[in-house]
């Protein structure tokens, strides 16, 4: 009798532990995509569609500049854990493609610049020194391409689809989140293309060659001046080549990535009669735009006003294509 007894409290003891074990794993979340990203417009496509589903990284540091970026170890420790790998193949970040080379072949390793077409751009004839973030000469590829709203939209639809084929359980969520992302970039892209019609000057002159695949989308086209960098001392042969170029082409702005020595922005303002004004490659974020939640439709909103006074932008006169019963102007 003692026995059975002693078998019975055994047996119910070992089902109490089942079901709070049950329990337990019911309480539990479920397990994170982990993903790297190899600089910031990457890891929002990460975090915007993946939300709390995913786990991401960004290899490239607040503050770190992504060309040419060398892993740090945490860094690749990250990418060797990562199941996603969104990056820009080609020579924006040799090191992070020769990181992703060696990964197992289990890691989904997603090239985001696979439709990287522009050459290089190539600097104004006459300005000398070097060209901010590319070769001198013309070669290569220009990596830019998340510039481009209507391109950066097709990414963010190549990283949805990754993000269900790693995760199909959860597809609904990275739906959902993946086309109210979309509907942004898409907003943002058609105000680009209203906004950029009527300007009076069609050249976006800049130092730094990150525009090309934006400029070819809405009718523009970039210049890039070389030799004028934060700092550098800018020969008169180039403010004279680029004083010729501006009076030739009407240009009134002369757009940087980063707010030049206040010296320096008189030099060339005195030198050329041509103003300085900011845009943002949002190729990083400060720790103040992070703290504020700043993303890429922000930047890009921010310079879609810049280049419109810039490039004296006035979409109100522009005329609508004609028809036999029409051709009044679009007010």
């Amino acid at each position: 009798m003692l026995a059975h007894l002693i078998r019975g409290l055994l047996a119910a003891s070992a089902a109490t532990a089942l079901a709070l074990a049950a329990g337990c794993g019911e309480d539990e979340p479920p397990a994170k995509i982990r993903v790297a990203a190899s600089f910031t417009p990457l890891h929002e496509l990460a975090t915007r569609i993946g939300g709390e589903r995913v786990e991401a990284t960004n290899l490239t540091p607040i503050g770190g500049q992504p060309h040419d970026l060398v892993p740090p170890q945490p860094a690749l420790d990250a990418l060797r854990r990562a199941k996603l790998v969104l990056y820009l193949g080609g020579t924006f970040q040799p090191a992070v493609d020769a990181a992703v080379a060696k990964l197992p072949a289990t890691t989904t390793k997603l090239d985001l610049a696979t439709d990287a077409t522009l050459p290089n751009a190539k600097p104004i004839d006459g300005t000398r020194g070097v060209v901010e973030g590319a070769p001198v000469d013309g070669s290569g590829t220009d990596p830019h391409v998340w510039l481009d709203p209507e391109r950066f939209a097709t990414a963010a639809k190549q990283t949805q689809d990754a993000l269900i084929a790693a995760d199909p359980e959860h597809r609904a969520e990275y739906q959902t989140r993946g086309g109210r992302y979309l509907a942004e970039l898409t907003r943002l892209g058609g105000d680009y293309k209203q906004q950029l019609q009527g300007c009076g000057r069609g050249v976006l002159l800049t130092t730094h060659p990150a525009w090309g695949y934006l400029a070819a989308r809405y009718g523009l086209e970039q210049a890039v001046v070389a030799g004028i960098t934060p700092g550098a001392s800018i020969t008169p042969a180039t403010l004279e080549a680029l004083a010729r170029y501006a009076r030739r082409e009407r240009i009134t702005t002369l757009f940087t990535t980063v707010p030049l020595p206040t010296r320096q922005t008189r030099v060339i303002t005195r030198e050329t009669g041509l103003r300085v004004q900011v845009l943002d490659p949002f190729e990083g974020l400060t720790q103040e735009q992070r703290d504020q939640g700043t993303g890429y439709v922000d930047v890009m909103r921010e310079n879609l006003v810049k280049l419109r006074d810039g490039l004296a932008c006035d979409p109100g006169t522009t005329p609508t294509p004609t028809t036999p019963e029409s051709t009044t102007p679009q007010q």
